[in-house]
C-alpha cells in the first residue's frame, strides 16, 4: 500500500515538473518572438509609418531635384479606360507613373504612399509641397493626391477639378502669349515654345478625356475612382511642367520688345475703343432683330469688352507699373475677342434662321411621310396600339412641335438658335422610327439631307461656348470645360464620318451640340455665382484670367506664359 503510494507521489511530481518546464519553454519562446519584432530594422516597416512615408517622399523629392524633366504620365484611351485606369491593382489596373523616373511606370511591388496605398496600409495626410524654386505646384498636385489617404473622396474630386482648371487656364494665356510672340518675333523664333504649348495641350486633352469618361463611366469601388482622380492630376502636372521649362526664355524673347510694347498698344486701343462704338449698332440691330433667349450668349459681350478696354488704359496710363504692359496686351486681345464674337454671333444668326427654315420644311415632309406609313398599317396618328416601333406617337409629336415652332419663327423677334435645336430633337427620333420601316439607302439619303444643318448648329454652338469660357475663364470651372472638351471631340468624329458613315455623323453632331449647350449653361452659371455688379476694369480683367488676385502685399499679379509654378515663384520674389 505504502509503495503505491509513494509511485503516485512520484509521477504527480513529475507531472508538476514537465508542466513547470512547458510553462517555460513557451515563455522563453514568446520573449524571442518579441525580440525579433522589437529588432527588425526600420527600412522593413517604413511602408507602415508615417516616418516611412516622409523618407520615402523625400528620396523621391531629391531625385526630381537632381534629373529636373517632365514627367511622361501613362496615356491612358478612354476606350481602355475599365481595363486600365478604373480597375484596382487585384484586376490587372496598371500602377500610375512614377514620379521619381521621368514617368515610366513603376514594375509591380511595394507602392510608395503617393502612388499606391491599399486598405492594409492607410496613407497618411497629404505631404507639404517643397517651396516653388525647388519643386513647382504640378509636382506637389501630383504627389498629394493621396489614394489611400484620410481626405474623402469628394475632396480629391475637388482637387482634380481644380488642377484641371489651373492648366487649362495656363495653357489658354500661353496660347495667347505665344500669338503675340509669333506676331512680333516670327514662327522661326518660336519653334521651341510652339513645341512646348502642343504637348501641353496633349496632357490637358487626356485629363480632360479622363474627367468625361469619369463622368459618363462611375468607377464601381473607391479606390479606382481615387486612382482616377490621379491620373487626371499627373497630366496636368505634366502639363503644367512643359510649360514651366520654357518660360524663362519666353520671357528674355518678350522683354525684347518691351521698350516699344506701349506705343503699339496705344494704338490698338484706339481701334478698340473705334470697333466698341461700330459694335454698339450692331447690338442694337440685333436686338430689334431676334428674342432675348437668342441673345443671351453675348449678351454681355459689349460690357465685357469695354471693361477690358478700361483696363487696358490704366494700364497704358501707369506705363505698366501696376501689372505690366503685357498684361494690358492681353486686355486688348480679350476685347478684340469679344467684339469678334459678337459680329460671328450675328451672323451666325442669320445662317441659323435659314437652316431652322429648311428644317421645318424637312419635318413637314417627315410627319406627311409618317402618317401615309400609319395609314397604310390602318393606325392614325396617335393610335399606338400594335405600334412596336412608336412611329404614331413620333410623327403626333412632331406633328404638334412643327407647327408651335413654325409660328415662333414667323414672329417679329424670333429665336432660330432655339428653334433649330428643337427642331433636331423630334426630327431624331422621328428619322429613327421612319428608318426602321426604310430601306438603308433611305435612311443614308436623309441623313445627308440632315447633316449639313446639324453641323452647322454644332460648329455655332461651340464656338459660343468656347468665347464664352476662354474670355471668362478666371470664373469658369471644370464642368464648363470638359464639356466644351467633348463636344469638339464629338464634332471631330461627325466630320470623319461624313462621307463613309452620314447616320453616325448626324448622331455625332447632335451630340456635339448637346455637350456645346451644356457647356455654355455651366459656364455661364459659374459667371453668374462670380460676377461682382457693376464690373469695372481690374474685375474683368479678374474674369478674364489675365491677372491673378492680390497676394498678401496687395500687389495683383499678371498673367505669363508658363504653368502655375512659374506664377507662383515669380510672384514670390
Amino acid at each position: 500500500m505504502s509503495a503505491a503510494s509513494g509511485d503516485n507521489n512520484a509521477l504527480s511530481l513529475l507531472a508538476c515538473v514537465l508542466f513547470v518546464l512547458g510553462v517555460v519553454v513557451v515563455t522563453l519562446a514568446v520573449a524571442r518572438r518579441r525580440g525579433t519584432g522589437r529588432t527588425t530594422p526600420k527600412h522593413r516597416i517604413a511602408g507602415r509609418t508615417g516616418h516611412g512615408r516622409r523618407r520615402r517622399l523625400f528620396s523621391r523629392q531629391e531625385k526630381r531635384e537632381q534629373q529636373p524633366r517632365v514627367r511622361e504620365p501613362e496615356r491612358v484611351e478612354a476606350e481602355d479606360l475599365p481595363a486600365s485606369v478604373w480597375a484596382p491593382p487585384d484586376q490587372g489596373g496598371a500602377p500610375p507613373p512614377d514620379t521619381s523616373t521621368g514617368g515610366a511606370t513603376r514594375p509591380a511591388g511595394p507602392a510608395g504612399p503617393a502612388e499606391r496605398a491599399g486598405p492594409e496600409e492607410p496613407a497618411g495626410p497629404p505631404e507639404q509641397a517643397a517651396p516653388p524654386e525647388r519643386a513647382g505646384p504640378a509636382d506637389a498636385n501630383a504627389d498629394t493626391l493621396d489614394l489611400g489617404g484620410d481626405l474623402p473622396t469628394a475632396r480629391l474630386l475637388a482637387q482634380a477639378d481644380a488642377a484641371l482648371v489651373a492648366a487649362d487656364n495656363a495653357l489658354c494665356t500661353s496660347e495667347q502669349e505665344l500669338t503675340f510672340a509669333q506676331a512680333q518675333h516670327g514662327r522661326d523664333a518660336t519653334v521651341g515654345f510652339v513645341e512646348a504649348v502642343t504637348a501641353a495641350r496633349a496632357d490637358i486633352a487626356e485629363a480632360f478625356r479622363i474627367r468625361q469618361h469619369l463622368d459618363d463611366h462611375e468607377p464601381e469601388d473607391e479606390f479606382s475612382r481615387r486612382r482616377v482622380l490621379r491620373a487626371i492630376v499627373e497630366h496636368c502636372a505634366a502639363a503644367n511642367q512643359r510649360l514651366d521649362a520654357r518660360a524663362e526664355p519666353f520671357e528674355l524673347l518678350r522683354a525684347s520688345e518691351e521698350a516699344r510694347l506701349g506705343s503699339r498698344l496705344t494704338v490698338r486701343r484706339d481701334e478698340a475703343r473705334t470697333r466698341l462704338t461700330v459694335a454698339a449698332r450692331t447690338w442694337k440691330e440685333l436686338t430689334a432683330a431676334y428674342a432675348d433667349s437668342a441673345l443671351r450668349p453675348v449678351a454681355d459681350n459689349l460690357t465685357q469688352a469695354a471693361a477690358r478696354i478700361d483696363f487696358a488704359t490704366a494700364e497704358l496710363e501707369q506705363d505698366g507699373r501696376r501689372t505690366g504692359l503685357r498684361t494690358a496686351q492681353q486686355a486688348l486681345g480679350q476685347a478684340e475677342a469679344l467684339l469678334d464674337t459678337l459680329d460671328a454671333f450675328a451672323a451666325d444668326l442669320a445662317t441659323a434662321e435659314d437652316a431652322a427654315a429648311e428644317l421645318l420644311a424637312d419635318l413637314h415632309a417627315e410627319v406627311a411621310a409618317g402618317k401615309a406609313v400609319l395609314a397604310m398599317a390602318g393606325r392614325p396618328p396617335g393610335n399606338a396600339r400594335g405600334d412596336k416601333i412608336g412611329l404614331a406617337a413620333d410623327v403626333s409629336r412632331a406633328d404638334e412641335a412643327a407647327s408651335t415652332l413654325a409660328t415662333e419663327l414667323a414672329e417679329a423677334r424670333p429665336d432660330p438658335v432655339a428653334g433649330l435645336r428643337r427642331l433636331q430633337e423630334v426630327s431624331g427620333p422621328l428619322g429613327e422610327s421612319l428608318g426602321a420601316v426604310r430601306d438603308p439607302s433611305s435612311r443614308v439619303a436623309h441623313a445627308r439631307e440632315q447633316l449639313d444643318q446639324a453641323m452647322f448648329a454644332a460648329r455655332a454652338t461651340i464656338d459660343a461656348a468656347a468665347a464664352f469660357l476662354v474670355t471668362r475663364r478666371g470664373a469658369v470651372g471644370a464642368r464648363a470645360r470638359t464639356r466644351l472638351f467633348s463636344a469638339r471631340g464629338e464634332l471631330g468624329q461627325a466630320a470623319a464620318a461624313t462621307e463613309a458613315e452620314p447616320v453616325e455623323a448626324l448622331v455625332a453632331a447632335r451630340a456635339a451640340e448637346s455637350l456645346a449647350n451644356q457647356s455654355l449653361a455651366a459656364a455661364r452659371a459659374d459667371v453668374e455665382r462670380w460676377s461682382p455688379t457693376p464690373l469695372e476694369g481690374y474685375e474683368s480683367a479678374l474674369l478674364g484670367g489675365i491677372v491673378h488676385a492680390p497676394d498678401r502685399t496687395g500687389r495683383p499679379y499678371g498673367s505669363r506664359f508658363g504653368g502655375p509654378g512659374t506664377r507662383d515663384r515669380d510672384r514670390a520674389a
